[in-house]
């Protein structure tokens, strides 16, 4: 028998007394003050789930985190990999550390192995507690066997890899765990790739899906909280009364779900991942799942993990040490490529930074002179979040030494911003130090909170996300960001934005709903075409024609 959530039921109602019940502010009755608890975070999204799907799909995500729970509680589930996606974020890395330590609480003896196919960014890299012990590469775990896998935060198999597919293949489970637009047949076209079958896993009861919660941690919390209801539930269980190694354990969990929180939601901006529905609401009645909230309720369990620790710790910018024979460090030598390589359309409200594999390469030169761990990643990183690409994203960012790239739009309460940075050129070495067999560009696109285009942008170049913030990686033989390029739309060469914007809507409708018969749509080199940077502006123009046209 199934015990629903404390606070918690399902309403016996129709459509429209489920609206007006959410409008009315019932969409959670939170308690404990003005912190909430897993339980209550637990409550917001069995509700949503319930008013966007019905009951019958709120019932069996109930079903879906007991059987999770079940899973990892199992005495025949001994041995457990818990994995994450590639190009790791705070929010993929959290979830991992999150639910080991979870599992090291309640089951000491099982063996857990915490793995991701790439390096750790200097972001979370020695900053995490327990992240220098307990994360594993691909290569490390070869040969192992597990009896149950858990996949966190993995989008798409195109932010997966194929290096555990053995593992997952021979283990009697997996279970999925996510927060992204669940798109199962994407998964199935790369099931030789992966050895994911997420057909089984669905029938299984083990996917839990919630799209509307922002950050994945959160729902590595409510699944934590059914297997520590003493700690994380009822809190029955004072801290005080753990163990020196117990107290360890708690401190790692509430660093890596507080860490996926704070990062995927830019520093708690962000409490829901909004659509454009959600936007005609007022502000009250949007779905909030409160991160900040549980961030605060979660902290409460050990004094070592505070905002302040957040503030001072989880912050990353590339090393200021000047480099010897120079007068520059690699950060200054960073600062001057994005304000040479920042693009603005004030009549679009887009910002572009471009930086290209030689500028990259050089950065990363300089920065291994004071940290040798520093990697291609964290110098693009370095980019992402650099002060050029944050006043790009929003007006009310003013730094008088950056006076370049400040901007007023009649988009400014709508901007897109893209980053294209080149990270990989053959022969060159990667961050495996292998030299890379062909170049490649990383993309990543935000756009304002509860629209789709950051999303649609990447679709464009095979990539994905969430409908404000997502990204790509493209590669293509000799790429870089002056390659020309066309869009093929059924294997014809596409010319009109317009037609464009449209496939990608069609196409995001359709998989979004799981349906077949995605028109095909693909980026190839033309000697004709454009630049990424135009494609990226001819579609932003698209999209204000788009934006214009639904005001009228």
């Amino acid at each position: 028998m199934n015990v629903r959530p404390i606070g918690y039921s399902l309403p016996v109602c129709n459509t429209g007394q489920k609206r007006a019940a959410l409008r009315a502010g019932d969409a959670v009755a939170f308690r404990g003050g003005v912190n909430v608890s897993p339980a209550d975070v637990m409550d917001t999204i069995l509700k949503y789930e319930d008013f966007n799907h019905g009951s019958r799909a709120a019932l069996r995500m109930v079903d879906v985190i007991d059987n999770i729970a079940g899973e990892l509680e199992s005495p025949q589930n001994q041995n457990i990999l818990l994995v994450g996606h590639c190009k790791p974020d705070g929010d993929t890395i959290g979830s991992v550390l999150a639910m080991k330590a979870a599992l090291a609480l309640k089951f000491p003896d099982k063996n857990v192995v915490c793995a991701i196919d790439d390096k750790i960014p200097g972001l979370f890299r020695n900053k995490l507690p327990g992240i220098n012990d307990n994360m594993k590469n691909a290569d490390q775990i070869q040969g192992q066997n597990f009896d149950l896998v858990v996949m966190m935060d993995i989008p798409t198999p195109k932010r997966f890899t194929g290096r555990f597919k053995d593992q997952i293949e021979s283990a009697d489970k997996v279970i999925y765990i996510d927060h992204h637009t669940y798109r199962p047949q994407e998964w199935d076209a790369a099931k030789g790739l992966t050895g994911v079958d997420m057909g089984k896993i669905h029938e299984s009861n083990l996917d839990l899906v919630a799209e509307l919660v922002p950050a994945a941690t959160e729902l590595v919390a409510v699944v934590s909280s059914k297997i520590l209801p003493e700690i994380l539930g009822s809190g029955t269980l004072k801290t005080t009364d753990l163990t020196s190694e117990q107290r360890q354990h708690i401190d790692e969990f509430v660093a890596g779900t507080v860490t996926g929180m704070a990062t995927d939601t830019g520093g708690f901006k962000r409490r829901a991942n909004l659509m454009p529905e959600h936007m005609s609401l007022p502000e009250k009645d949007r779905p909030d799942f409160k991160p900040e909230l549980l961030a605060g309720w979660l902290m409460q369990l050990t004094p070592k993990i505070t905002r302040d620790w957040l503030r001072d710790v989880i912050s990353y910018n590339i090393p200021d040490i000047k480099s010897e024979g120079l007068n520059r460090s690699a950060r200054d030598i960073m600062v001057a490529a994005s304000l040479d390589g920042a693009f603005v359309r004030e009549d679009l409200g887009l910002g572009i930074v471009s930086v290209d594999y030689d500028k990259i390469k050089e950065i990363l030169d300089i920065a291994k002179e004071s940290d040798p761990e520093t990697t291609i990643l964290d110098v693009q990183n370095s980019f992402k979040y650099s002060d050029v690409l944050n006043m790009l994203r929003d007006p009310g960012c003013c730094n008088q030494s950056m006076e370049s790239v400040y901007y007023k739009s009649h988009h400014d309460n709508s901007r897109i911003t893209a980053l294209i940075c080149q990270d990989k050129k053959a022969g060159e070495p990667d961050d495996r130090s292998d030299a890379a067999t062909q170049d490649n560009l990383r993309l990543s696109f935000r756009s304002r909170s509860g629209t789709i285009w950051a999303e649609l942008l990447a679709n464009l170049f095979g990539g994905g996300g969430h409908g404000c913030a997502a990204g790509a990686t493209f590669n293509l033989p000799e790429i870089d960001s002056n390659t020309k390029l066309a869009v093929k739309i059924n294997g014809e060469i596409e010319n009109c934005p317009s037609v464009i914007l449209q496939t990608l809507k069609q196409n995001r409708e359709i998989n979004n709903k799981n349906l077949p018969n995605a028109t095909p749509i693909e980026v190839v080199k033309s000697d004709t075409g454009k630049t990424v940077s135009e494609i990226i502006q001819s579609l932003t123009a698209a999209i204000r024609r788009d934006e214009y046209s639904a005001q009228k």
